[in-house]
């Protein structure tokens, strides 16, 4: 789910030439010309849908954006051109959320081990067609 300007130093450390995933699979970057290659933004609205429920299923969780990470009762702006949107919440909180964003067709979430531990997930919500 790592942004290109998080993941360039590492793909530069290993020497790596392929293409790479970035973006929550929302986009393919070509590390030796510095360009994406292909990249599949959320549908439109799908990030204000995705925001109001988590707001309203798990206000007390993370929004992880490249400013840092924010409450998510306390989101206010987000922009709807995304390739993916990362949250921190508990595992059942994620668990329910993740059926129901996929149950919508709209946007996919997929749910990982948190760095944070035991009960908390990171849910990554992308298009439907990112190649997560």
């Amino acid at each position: 789910g790592r942004t290109w300007s998080q993941s360039k130093p590492i793909v530069e450390a290993l020497g790596l030439t392929s293409l790479c995933i970035i973006n929550g699979g929302g986009a393919i970057m070509d590390p030796l010309t510095d360009t994406i290659v292909w990249e599949q933004l959320l549908l439109p609205n799908s990030a204000g849908e995705v925001m109001t429920l988590f707001k309203k299923l798990a206000p007390t969780g993370l929004l992880c954006m490249s400013s840092g990470k924010h409450l998510i009762s306390e989101v206010e702006e987000y922009t709807d051109k995304l390739h993916c949107m990362h949250f921190l919440v508990t595992d059942v909180e994620g668990d329910i959320i993740a059926k129901l964003i996929n149950a919508s067709g709209t946007a996919v979430a997929h749910n990982t081990p948190a760095w944070e531990g035991p009960g908390f997930v990171a849910v990554h919500v992308t298009h439907p067609n990112a190649t997560k």
